[in-house]
């Protein structure tokens, strides 16, 4: 509430909500969040990307607890392979924030914040059954003895297949997945804390035509899309509070991800090695704050020979990084921010950042900010997977161009009381631009399809409005967002202008609570230029 920077914060009772609705992934939990669009990109996998302020999923950050999730290939069936159990909070960021975390979160950042062991040893068990024949478990423990701590999750999930609409196809893939994420928690003194992660998730998804996918393919029924992948991560973090005004943060990881994606005469078959390394040195002082930090993020990708096309590729990055907040006046806060990134094939780009927050009174203040981001290419977008990477060239970083962006953010906020104090009002309005110069094009050239850069910026232009009422037990919530993305004056396929939703709820505290919720989406243009209809999802 107090920064420059404009954070939005999914606590532990929305979490708690959603993670009875749906067990399995966080998909649910992001897309009903104001100005947030789960885009799915395949209709056999039910594979789903994140889309903020109407740009393409590779454009936002993923992350948890400050580390970068999944980039590059890995990127493939993220958001259904992260289940909500074990996540304390979801802080999200809209609009440019690669000064701080890197390049690709252009459109902004997610950051998936995990609980850490209490006093109080901590144990959670939820199983899940759906009237689609899905079944999910989560597990978790937690505790803390002394100078030590450990966390384990472990999470597993069975679908069958459905065809909800009786067209013959799959409109829930058939899955079966597997999580763990034990952490260890080391203590030496007060101000000192390690902890140490290891995170891997095994799952099969296959979908497509049902008697393919139930009794295998013949002459009659053949199509099918069968996912196989295996992710494993190693992380580890280390922090120090020097002192009052001082302290020190460091963070490796590794990660390995490979993917086999199989349909009729054809195979895709990857593996995805990436690692980070940062370190930051903050300084504390009455009204002027410091952030200093480097990293170095490699990312290689082996396409195994399944095809005449081999899309290998190996980036390295090394960036260095700074921010400070400036308390101007006692209603005014400056932040301003550097950062400046080198790539072996791309080479340098310099990502300047400026904020400011001004409280009017208690009840009003505003934001206004802007920022560069950029995002090197790489062949895994939504357009190609839409096409399981099939007969999709390489990008050759001699003759292609880095994506590059500048975003602009203004928001008001008000909070009040009203009728003798009994019903309190908080009401944000939020303005957004981003143009992005040289984004990606696939085009189709005989029977391949190649990457070229736009010759025009896509241009997204909108704005938010979210409305909170409480009044005793009864809360309602509504939200409402304008898109505009157009590229050569074209909106943006498979992006609805207007969003709209609202949840009434009543609680008991602690005991029970009932609600109902109401989502509407705008018509959408299809690729050859077609409208969709528009939609309500509610639910009670």
């Amino acid at each position: 509430a107090n920064i420059p920077t404009r954070v939005e914060v999914l606590g532990g009772e929305e979490l708690g909500e959603k993670a009875v609705m749906n067990s399995a992934n966080i998909a649910m939990l992001l897309r009903e969040s104001t100005g947030i669009q789960m885009q799915q990109t395949s209709a056999n996998s039910a594979n789903q990307s994140i889309r903020i302020q109407g740009l393409d999923g590779r454009f936002t950050q993923l992350l948890k607890d400050g580390f970068p999730l999944f980039g590059g290939f890995s990127s493939g069936l993220s958001i259904m392979q992260i289940p909500p159990l074990d996540l304390k909070q979801v802080e999200i960021i809209k609009g440019s924030s690669s000064t701080l975390y890197g390049g690709g979160a252009i459109a902004g950042l997610v950051n998936l914040i995990s609980k850490q062991p209490g006093e109080e040893k901590e144990i959670s068990l939820m199983l899940d059954k759906t009237s689609k024949h899905g079944t999910t478990v989560n597990v978790f423990y937690s505790e803390r003895k002394d100078k030590f701590g450990w966390v384990l999750y472990g999470s597993g999930n069975l679908q069958q297949f459905a065809d909800v609409n009786e067209d013959h196809f799959t409109d829930i893939p058939k899955v079966q997945s597997i999580s763990l994420s034990p952490s260890i928690f080391y203590y030496p003194n007060e101000k000192e804390q390690w902890k140490l992660s290891l995170n891997t998730t095994v799952e099969n998804r296959i979908g497509g035509d049902i008697d393919a996918v139930k009794n295998g393919t013949n002459s009659l029924h053949s199509f099918f899309e069968e996912n196989e992948t295996n992710r494993v991560s190693l992380k580890l973090s280390y922090e120090n509070n020097l002192s009052d005004e001082k302290s020190f943060n460091f963070k490796n990881s590794f990660s390995s991800f490979k993917r086999e994606l199989t349909s009729p005469g054809y195979q895709f078959n990857g593996n995805q090695f990436a690692s980070f390394t940062e370190a930051t040195y903050n300084i504390y002082n009455d009204g002027f704050d410091w952030v200093f930090g480097s990293n170095l993020i490699t990312e290689k990708f082996d396409e195994k020979p399944t095809t005449s096309l081999d899309r290998s590729y190996k980036h390295v990055t090394f960036g260095a990084f700074a921010q400070n907040n400036w308390d101007l006046k006692e209603k005014m806060t400056l932040e301003t921010g550097l950062r400046i990134d080198s790539n072996n094939e791309y080479g340098a780009f310099i990502l300047p950042r400026v904020s400011l927050i001004y409280k009017f009174n208690e009840s009003v203040s505003s934001r206004i900010g802007v920022g560069y981001g950029y995002k090197i290419p790489t062949i895994f977008t939504e357009e190609s997977e839409l096409r399981s990477y099939q007969n999709v060239l390489n990008i050759n970083p001699t003759d292609f161009k880095a994506e590059k962006s500048i975003g602009f953010n203004a928001d008001i906020n008000y909070k009040t009381l009203i009728f003798d104090d009994a019903v309190s009002v908080s009401f944000n309005q939020l303005f957004f631009y981003t143009r992005l110069n040289n984004s990606l094009l696939l085009e189709q050239q005989g029977a391949y399809f190649k990457f070229v850069n736009a010759a025009n910026p896509l241009n997204s232009v909108g704005f938010e409005t979210n409305l909170k009422l409480k009044y005793k037990d009864f809360v309602l919530f509504t939200n409402y967002s304008y898109n505009d993305v157009k590229l050569n004056g074209q909106q943006k396929v498979l992006t609805p202008k207007h969003s709209f939703g609202g949840v009434l709820m009543y609680e008991v505290h602690e005991k029970w609570r009932i609600g109902y919720e109401a989502y509407y989406k705008s018509s959408q243009f299809r690729n050859d230029t077609t409208k969709t209809p528009n939609f309500w999802i509610m639910g009670i």
